[in-house]
């Protein structure tokens, strides 16, 4: 669209260009982009934001003195506090602690906050690691699982000794998350091996002679879960609670997973 309205200027007044946005535009592709617009004969320049509303107001004005920082000026000099500043506003000041909040993208949900108390060294993240317990059925029902894998990653990234993953009503430790990871790990390859292993003939033979299309998929697709979680069951159990109960569950999730968000469609994949 906006390369769409540059076209429309005349030529002899696209050397120097300025664009504005609110919040709509304010994405790091599209400034990207507006960096690309810069040539040896055309400058191009931005200006994006947005008016705070009553609540950011209300927030920057409830923030200690203590809170602020000087910021630089083009010349890195420190600016006066009382013309410019910068304050930390992704946190929270309860009783004198200090919880930082953190979204890292979507992952059990598009709005999973991670909940830090660097005094306490404690994280809670829920949906994502459950102390003891394998995850809940379907990879615990996550709307994004490439996004909730990484956020296992980014869990154990916080430096904390205390987790708090809710519902199992148990405290976690790294050796939990330590583990969880494993256990994902070997069931990501499990899953791998299998798709590349198994063979669809007889699910074409049982099913294709009746033209029930659906009968083949959900044979094959089952199959191949049923087969990667068994060796994963086999390792874990005892270990992780419920590993017999839903490691099938999270193995065809992974599974769809990787056909999808991969494209490793195995057997059914395009073929030259």
């Amino acid at each position: 669209m906006l390369a769409a309205a540059i076209a429309q200027i005349p030529p002899q007044h696209r050397r120097r260009i300025l664009i504005t946005c609110d919040e709509a535009g304010a994405t790091i592709e599209l400034l990207q982009f507006i960096t690309t617009l810069n040539t040896r004969s055309r400058r191009a320049h931005y200006s994006v934001g947005f008016d705070l509303d009553e609540r950011a107001r209300t927030a920057i004005t409830a923030l200690p003195a203590d809170a602020w920082s000087c910021v630089l000026d083009d010349a890195g000099q420190a600016r006066p506090l009382d013309k410019a500043g910068a304050a930390e506003l992704t946190g929270l000041r309860v009783g004198g602690e200090r919880l930082e909040l953190a979204c890292h993208g979507p992952n059990h949900s598009p709005d999973n906050i991670f909940v830090y108390a660097p005094k306490q060294e404690t994280l809670m993240v829920v949906d994502v690691l459950y102390p003891g317990w394998v995850p809940f059925k379907n990879l615990a029902v996550s709307q994004n699982i490439p996004g909730w894998l990484q956020a296992h990653a980014t869990a154990m990234s916080y430096p904390w000794r205390t987790l708090v993953g809710g519902h199992l009503g148990r405290l976690g430790t790294r050796a939990d998350g330590h583990l969880q990871q494993r256990y994902l790990a070997d069931l990501q390859t499990s899953v791998r091996d299998t798709i590349s292993s198994l063979d669809p003939a007889p699910f074409f033979a049982k099913y294709d002679p009746a033209g029930n299309a659906w009968a083949i998929f959900a044979g094959y697709l089952n199959a191949v879960a049923q087969q990667a979680a068994a060796p994963v069951i086999a390792t874990y159990l005892g270990t992780l609670a419920a590993a017999d109960v839903f490691t099938k569950d999270n193995a065809f999730s992974l599974l769809e997973s990787l056909r999808i968000d991969t494209g490793l469609l195995g057997p059914f994949g395009i073929r030259p």
